[in-house]
């Protein structure tokens, strides 16, 4: 039988570990504070904005076609690029909260744009 004998390390003396963790790197980036991934930050934006624009076609499409309303879509789509870029930069640097907010900004934006082409807006 034998003796273990403890006794007490100074943690001062101790050199810092190489890697200071040993979870996976999705799950480490978010004890960080860090919110995901940079691609995939990406892919969700660009498919968020591209369901929109297929959306918004296929409405403004029927209404078009039912002679409802007038659209075009040109515009919707430089109006997406702009916000896909601006919900992308907010969305990295404050989160997905805040990027969020960018998208729906955009498509608020975009039907008041689509209202006042068709005269609601205005008298």
């Amino acid at each position: 039988m034998t003796k273990t004998i403890l006794t007490a390390i100074d943690a001062s003396k101790v050199p810092p570990r190489e890697k200071t963790t040993t979870y996976p790197e999705p799950f480490a980036a978010r004890m960080a504070g860090r919110q995901g991934s940079r691609p995939a930050t990406l892919i969700s934006v660009v498919t968020a904005w591209l369901g929109a624009w297929v959306l918004w076609g296929f409405v403004g499409g029927l209404a078009n076609h039912y002679g409802i309303a007038t659209y075009d879509g040109t515009l919707f789509a430089l109006l997406a690029v702009a916000g896909a870029v601006w919900q992308y930069r907010v969305q990295t640097r404050q989160g997905r909260q805040h990027g969020l907010a960018v998208f729906v900004a955009g498509q608020l934006l975009w039907l008041a744009v689509v209202l006042y082409q068709n005269g609601v807006l205005t008298q």
